[in-house]
């Protein structure tokens, strides 16, 4: 590689680190959400609480254990805790720049993949979120460069293969599900490393096996068993129903930019070339990770839609879209004629990729017509509604908190079968006011609970004539059942106010 190469991969690379975070920031000034807030009181207390924390939530710990210490340096404010993914989500966009402009030669290339890790919506959603999901995305970036790098190196690859398990195994225990997708990168990359003849067991690949052996034992020390035993409670926002969600952009990704005009540009870049008689020297192995990403992403549709585990939501199969970018920068400029011509359909793919997507994804409308970024808003402003509560609360007035928590189902059956659930669990259910923003004399409730939990609620609330304050995330629709029965039973007064995706009611008794 030539000092002009480097200087431009360099400026590339600068710039591209720049933009992700520039799309990321507007998005970080925004109240937690409920995941984000189960982050954020996991790391709230001491480092010993982070990880029975972090199993209570189905979490595995490493990710929290490496959030606490960064809360410690930072504070736990909305902007200074999500940077801590900004700025994975900016090393994962570098590492591909650099890493498809090196394997490539082609800093187009690079470009085009880590650009679409600057302006993608869902790398821009995930990638501000205080969860692992940004260390997953740059252990997909790092897992891929391992595996191509590995398949082009035309002598020793063990020290790449050491480096693609460690990645793989890196975002398993940071999430588990990422295996679905980067899990197939392993055996793939190895059956061609064999079949070429190239397989050499060496003290490095000695190395990989007792790094998976670590990994599997910790995994199976983790909450993982215990999700697995959970796992039907996820088919109420992770259930596949129909075929057609596979191509739907909502459920999935954007086909139509991150593939199939890639491939498109590919066909065309490569008829070019032959019709100028150039000799094609591209190699394969740069198409392996999206190959990979296509994948995984079907593989945990069919999972769901077999109700084998369900698992269809983009945040379980996340890993899939660095790979996705990987090869869509490669196929951008697959081909492409050499000298000046080269150069300048270079830069054209470049702007047709990302400009496409921009638009498909509506980001480029927005631009034009803010000229800002657009916000990728959650939409429960959970800030606002304990200072509200905190402000117009008097004393000795509870707090009723209904979360919406898959794992608060139970409250929809009577109160005897729940007489066994242990204290850790009820205080788990009540971290949304337990953490950053905190709330005291708080009693976990549903609108949607059995007849028995609310005919105690009721009586014990109301026998002195106190208000009580309810926060809830569910439908309004079923906060306003709720109200109108208690207006009907007990003949309460009924103030209800809505902001976002949460309902601030205040309950009481006529004077």
């Amino acid at each position: 590689m030539t000092t002009r190469f480097l200087l431009q991969l360099a400026s590339a690379c600068i710039l591209v680190v720049g933009l992700t975070i520039v799309f990321r920031l507007p998005s970080c000034s925004e109240s937690f959400w409920i995941d984000e807030l189960h982050s954020a009181w996991t790391v709230a207390d001491g480092l010993g609480d982070v990880a029975p924390r972090a199993r209570i939530g189905n979490q595995t710990p490493l990710y929290f254990q490496a959030l606490w210490l960064w809360r410690a340096l930072v504070g736990d404010g909305e902007l200074p805790m999500r940077m801590s993914s900004v700025l994975l989500s900016a090393f994962a966009a570098g590492c591909l720049v650099i890493g498809v402009a090196v394997t490539t030669r082609r800093i187009s290339a690079g470009v085009i993949a880590g650009g679409i890790l600057v302006v993608e919506r869902n790398a821009m959603f995930f990638g501000c979120e205080l969860r692992p999901y940004a260390a997953v995305m740059c252990c997909a970036v790092l897992a891929a460069w391992s595996a191509v790098a590995a398949l082009d190196s035309r002598q020793r690859s063990d020290r790449w293969r050491l480096a693609l398990i460690g990645s793989v195994c890196l975002a398993a225990l940071l999430h588990p599900t990422s295996l679905g997708v980067l899990g197939w990168l392993v055996p793939i990359t190895w059956i061609v490393i064999w079949r070429r003849g190239q397989c050499v067991f060496t003290r490095w690949d000695g190395v990989a096996v007792v790094v998976i052996v670590i990994t599997v034992w910790m995994l199976w020390r983790s909450s993982l068993p215990q999700s697995w035993s959970h796992r039907e409670q996820w088919k109420s926002f992770a259930h596949a129903t129909s075929w057609s969600q596979l191509w739907d952009e909502r459920r999935a990704w954007a086909w139509l930019p991150l593939a199939i005009l890639p491939i498109g540009l590919a066909v065309v870049w490569s008829v070019v070339r032959r019709v100028r008689q150039e000799k094609h020297t591209d190699v394969l192995s740069g198409w392996l990770p999206g190959l990979v990403g296509v994948v995984g992403t079907v593989a945990f549709f069919v999972a769901s839609y077999l109700d084998i585990v369900p698992l269809w939501h983009r945040r379980y199969f996340i890993a899939a879209l660095p790979l996705l970018a990987w090869s869509a920068g490669v196929a951008g400029t697959w081909g492409l004629p050499c000298k000046r011509l080269g150069s300048f359909l270079a830069v054209g793919s470049a702007v047709i990729v990302l400009c496409v997507l921009m638009w498909h994804q509506g980001t480029l409308g927005h631009l034009w017509h803010t000229g800002r970024v657009p916000r990728e808003l959650r939409g429960e402003p959970w800030r606002e509604a304990v200072a509200l509560v905190q402000a117009e609360r008097k004393a000795g007035e509870p707090v009723w908190l209904d979360t919406g928590l898959i794992e608060a189902s139970f409250l929809s059956e009577p109160m005897s079968d729940a007489d066994d659930l242990p204290t850790e669990f009820w205080r788990y259910l009540a971290f949304p006011v337990s953490g950053p923003y905190r709330l005291e004399d708080v009693t976990v409730v549903s609108v949607t609970e059995h007849e028995s939990w609310r005919r105690q609620r009721w009586n014990e609330a109301f026998r002195e004539g106190h208000a009580v304050w309810l926060i809830s995330r569910q439908h309004p629709d079923a906060v306003s059942r709720y109200c109108e029965r208690a207006r009907s039973v007990i003949h309460a007064d009924i103030r209800m106010r809505r902001l976002g995706q949460l309902s601030v009611v205040r309950l009481s008794m006529p004077d």
